[in-house]
């Protein structure tokens, strides 16, 4: 990684995942999925406010609908949900001829939604 950031990890990265397709008739197909990924992010110093990841779980479920011989209708949403972190350090600020000895958090936090609709054709 660059300037080996790496080093500033506790541990390695774990994933877990899930997912399930059921085809409900011969023209509709239904979907569900999830993700849990678990980082050793350690005190923080790795994150910054341009790159960051955090833990998270996701979930996902989408349809497929038959709507002619050769179309298909899909639909799908899908959530992630960033865990929160918070970065401590202190600092200095030169403030004119006195620097100023600070103490700083950094607030990681993020949502994700996605709402997704596509059509099939078979030519």
């Amino acid at each position: 990684m660059d300037k080996n950031k790496q080093r500033h990890l506790s541990g390695n990265t774990r994933e877990y995942l899930a997912g399930a397709e059921w085809d409900v008739t011969p023209t509709i197909t239904v979907s569900a999925g999830g993700q849990c990924t678990k980082y050793g992010l350690g005190n923080g110093q790795y994150l910054s406010d341009l790159s960051f990841a955090t833990s998270s779980y996701s979930l996902g479920f989408g349809a497929k609908i038959r709507v002619a011989k050769n179309a298909h209708v899909n639909i799908a949403y899908f959530f992630t949900d960033y865990e929160h972190f918070n970065k401590e350090y202190d600092g200095t600020i030169a403030a004119g001829a006195q620097p100023v000895e600070v103490h700083n958090v950094d607030n990681f936090t993020r949502t994700n939604k996605v709402l997704g609709v596509g059509l099939d054709l078979d030519f």
